[in-house]
């Protein structure tokens, strides 16, 4: 269980290590970089929701059904 939460940990912590090096005046495509950075973890972070879910043991899985 400690492993399936580690993963689901992973976009939370990654948004916010990532804040102070993507806080540029940078912009790719009209969009300033650290707004692009969040847009991108948002976007993955139901991946690694489902991965943190698949990683759970069977039985704990059958019971948040």
């Amino acid at each position: 269980m400690l492993r399936s939460m580690s993963v689901g940990f992973i976009p939370y912590v990654v948004m916010l290590i990532g804040i102070p090096f993507f806080n540029r005046s940078v912009s790719v495509g009209g969009i300033p970089l650290l707004a692009l950075w969040m847009i991108i973890w948002v976007v993955l972070s139901p991946a690694f929701l489902a991965l943190a879910s698949r990683l759970l043991p069977r039985a704990e899985r059958e019971d948040q059904l």
